[in-house]
């Protein structure tokens, strides 16, 4: 455990000297970007503040839809909103993850039932974003490399593919029951019955697809602040770009990594540089800062109650 600390550790110093020197390599973009943010339409971006804070109401009844026991909506709405706190603290929004974990076991879960609605909550938002993508894409009537040119990094996609590949492993393997595979045949049951309530799984795809869509609204806003006008497809395929770039960058929040992948994004659909980097900022500033004080407050009610 020390070990795999000390290795989590290294990677978030290291990532931290790399954003440093990329900043200091692009400090004069940097410099520009912050002193234009000053020049935000404030009723523009007041719109995209809204929208990302409502992207909380449609997260928390996601788990609602899901979990196999029922669920205060007061509690589940606020435990929501700490996460928003909570999930920068960690890298990949782990630490928001762990938050709803701690809530479900709170209510009678089991701690292998509590990561199992987790995942299957990260399950609804990949279908609804792919979803998104698919109907935007055909929306358009052009060829995805028109609108995008760049690769999308798949990451993300092995490693989600690996950890699944390990718990079906655990839950089939041959044998007397030991503690671990018991653990996993319990995690997929849950899983399993999370997916096949019909209804319920698909209003919760739809409930998924609204927080993608909160976003969405938010970073079309940030834009607009600026005079930019990005379409519903473009701005859905940046952020997708910038939600995969924070993932994959291993400091709090996907602090850097998001930034850096928001601004290659939106250079990517037709942004001009100057433009590019204070739309990130002010998406980044409305969606990922802001949050963090309503987050917090609603972090040390949840404490005070006991709901963690």
């Amino acid at each position: 455990m020390k070990q795999l600390k000390d290795i989590r550790v290294l990677l978030s110093l290291t990532s931290l000297v790399v954003l440093l020197v990329i900043i200091w390599l692009q400090s004069d973009i940097f410099i520009k970007g912050t002193n234009a943010l000053l020049d935000a339409q404030l009723d523009v971006s007041a719109l995209a503040v809204l929208f990302s804070l409502l992207a909380v109401v449609p997260a928390a009844a996601v788990y609602q839809l899901l979990s196999p026991k029922k669920l205060r909506w007061q509690r589940t709405l606020l435990v929501q909103q700490a996460s928003s706190f909570t999930g920068k603290l960690l890298p990949a929004g782990t630490g928001g993850m762990a938050t709803m974990g701690r809530y479900l076991v709170t209510q009678k879960l089991s701690t292998v039932q509590a990561t199992s609605i987790v995942s299957v909550n990260n399950l609804t938002s990949f279908i609804a974003i792919n979803a998104l993508t698919i109907g935007g894409v055909a929306a358009s009537r052009q060829p995805l490399s028109k609108t995008l040119n760049m690769e999308i990094s798949t990451t993300a996609f092995f490693i989600i593919t690996g950890v699944i590949g390990i718990l079906i492993v655990l839950a089939i393997l041959p044998g007397k029951q030991s503690k671990l595979k018991k653990s996993a045949q319990e995690f997929w049951k849950t899983y399993l019955a999370a997916i096949s309530h019909g209804w319920r799984f698909l209003a919760a795809i739809t409930c998924a697809s609204g927080i993608t869509l909160c976003f969405v609204v938010c970073l079309y806003f940030s834009g607009q602040a600026f005079g930019i006008s990005l379409s519903f497809l473009q701005a859905l395929l940046v952020l997708t770009i910038g939600v995969a770039a924070a993932a994959v960058t291993p400091t709090p929040g996907g602090l850097g990594g998001a930034e850096l992948g928001l601004m290659a994004a939106l250079r990517a659909v037709g942004v001009g540089e100057e433009a590019a980097l204070p739309t990130a900022l002010l998406f980044r500033f409305t969606s990922y800062w802001l949050p963090m004080i309503p987050g917090f407050v609603a972090l040390q009610i949840a404490l005070k109650n006991k709901y963690l």
